[in-house]
């Protein structure tokens, strides 16, 4: 005899476990990027291999000036820059960063005009993130127009 609750418990508890394979999948990817040997939050470190860095975190660090050695990683996949306080990015050297599919350059509030021209040059790039930024008006969707195979996330200008 079919039981309706048991059978929508056991549904239920079918649900949570498929769920928490797919979370714990995810984990153990960003656990791999992380733990590779090729993920770095440290600009000295980063430097010892250029090679090596696939992955870059220079978030929160409060520098003051846009790190011109990151245009030696030419391997870099992914470029986290958020919560810094350079007024400026340089046009220049972003076509060194052939790989880069993700750059992140939220919370930089100082920043208020993007580098369009340099950008432009990143070819792989699949994503922009501009979040809580006091871009001039118009920047991000300049940025939108330069990259038309990356999405670009911007807050709205107020």
């Amino acid at each position: 005899m079919k039981n309706p609750f048991l059978n929508s418990v056991l549904l239920l508890l079918l649900t949570i476990a498929c769920t928490g394979t797919l979370l714990a999948q995810n984990e153990v990817a960003i656990d791999n990027k992380m733990f590779s040997g090729n993920w770095f939050d440290n600009m000295e470190d980063a430097k010892k291999s250029p090679e090596k860095v696939f992955y870059l975190d220079l978030s929160l660090q409060k520098l003051k000036t846009f790190p011109l050695e990151i245009f030696t990683f030419t391997n870099l996949q992914e470029l986290h820059l958020p919560y810094n306080y350079w007024a400026s990015i340089p046009a220049e050297g972003w076509a060194k960063l052939a790989k880069l599919e993700i750059l992140d350059l939220s919370g930089n509030y100082y920043l208020n005009k993007l580098p369009i021209d340099g950008l432009a040059q990143l070819k792989a790039l699949k994503s922009l993130l501009l979040k809580d930024n006091k871009l001039n008006a118009g920047e991000a969707d300049k940025a939108a127009k330069a990259l038309p195979q990356a999405k670009v996330e911007a807050s709205a200008h107020k």
